[in-house]
């Protein structure tokens, strides 16, 4: 059993023959079966197709007409719409069937136009050789390549026509680059700085990682808790933003008359996965109570819940300390994470003979090593120090 052929009543003429034979040659039924395939006119096959295009097809009463394909297997189907069977006809010289891919002439000319190069100038579409149909259009590109597209040029990305921007992927890319305007590159450009991490590992074998260790253990004074094992430590890429604003407060402390850069260390609440290698060592949270992540992000402008300062018996500002130990006591990790955090700072302190506003210029150390800076210039995040619970020391029998 075959399928009718397009609007026929009939899979070929073969069977359109046998049936106006058994109705008799004369009959109503012969007739009719014979207007049904034939359609009714000369050379058209009621479809509107001539028969001349057609190599092999006959508008006489021969028995080698069209032969359609066997229905139900994808092999057989339009290799465009795959949803008619590819037409077939018998070749009147060797009388074998010639299979062709396409169901009609519609298919095979829609097919034709969709497997057309075209330029990848924008509003253009016209068929080319190349990337672009002609010098001008080619030309025209750098001239163009920071106006936004218009709405018509979505329709080459939807069809498969041009190359979709990388950024928004709904315009047409701008050949040879991957963006379709200055705009999307420069959006793109944004975001991954925005998602990339501002922390880069210090590994052990770097001078710089065994002078901070060694750092945090001579400054280590606790008289219960030994100095603890470092994990890692992590570089903090600031912005330049916050890199000039200190420059800028060295600068004027150097016009008041004279100032030394120290370090100092800082702790604060960590409740993320921060320094945990399963959850990865360097991914920053955006919790808006996670102190560290927040100080590595913002420089210190703000801190936790969106806090301005701290505020303490020397006033509203920044506390850190001179001493890695007392810094500890200010770190809070979830209960099932044994690593903690710190964040070892540079600060200023102007000298102790000049006179001046010291307090917008300088931070202030107490006799216990605290210290506190009123204005967050003078402070700036440089190195994040992940180490495990301090130990208690060993008490000697």
């Amino acid at each position: 059993m075959r399928p009718k052929f397009g609007s026929h009543q009939y899979c070929g003429r073969t069977c359109a023959e046998e049936a106006k034979r058994k109705a008799g040659s004369g009959g109503l039924l012969g007739s009719l079966a014979s207007s049904l395939w034939s359609g009714g006119a000369g050379d058209d096959d009621g479809t509107g197709r001539s028969s001349s295009q057609y190599p092999g097809r006959s508008t006489g009463g021969t028995s080698y007409g069209a032969m359609p394909p066997a229905a139900g297997s994808g092999d057989n189907l339009c290799e465009h719409c795959h949803a008619k069977p590819k037409y077939s006809e018998r070749d009147p010289r060797t009388g074998a069937v010639v299979i062709y891919p396409f169901c009609g002439r519609t298919c095979r000319n829609v097919n034709a136009q969709l497997n057309v190069q075209r330029c990848q100038l924008r509003d253009c579409g016209k068929p080319s050789q190349g990337p672009y149909c002609s010098d001008k259009h080619a030309k025209s590109l750098s001239m163009m390549a920071n106006q936004r597209p218009l709405l018509v040029d979505r329709k080459a990305v939807q069809k498969g026509y041009a190359q979709a921007c990388a950024y928004c992927k709904e315009y047409p890319a701008n050949l040879p680059y991957e963006y379709c305007s200055k705009d999307c590159g420069m959006k793109d450009a944004r975001e991954r700085d925005r998602n990339a991490s501002p922390l880069s590992l210090i590994t052990p074998d770097k001078n710089n990682f065994s002078s901070i260790t060694r750092r945090l253990h001579e400054r280590w004074d606790d008289p219960i808790l030994a100095p603890p094992e470092i994990t890692a430590i992590f570089q903090i890429s600031v912005s330049k933003k916050y890199e000039n604003r200190f420059k800028e407060a060295v600068s004027a402390a150097e016009r008041l008359g004279g100032s030394t850069t120290k370090s100092a260390f800082y702790g604060g609440q960590c409740i993320c996965d921060l320094g945990v290698p399963q959850f990865g060592n360097d991914q920053l949270c955006s919790w808006g109570s996670c102190s560290i992540c927040i100080v590595i992000r913002k420089c210190f402008d703000v801190l936790e819940f969106n806090l301005p300062h701290h505020t303490g018996d020397l006033g509203k500002g920044i506390y850190a300390n001179l001493n890695p130990a007392k810094a500890n006591r200010f770190t809070v990790r979830k209960s099932n994470h044994e690593i903690r955090a710190m964040i070892l700072c540079s600060i200023i302190q102007v000298d102790d003979y000049v006179q001046g506003d010291k307090k917008k210029h300088s931070a202030f150390i107490d006799e216990t090593g605290r210290v506190f800076c009123a204005n967050k210039d003078v402070i700036l995040p440089r190195q994040l120090i992940l180490y495990k619970n301090p130990e208690p020391r060993a008490i000697l029998q």
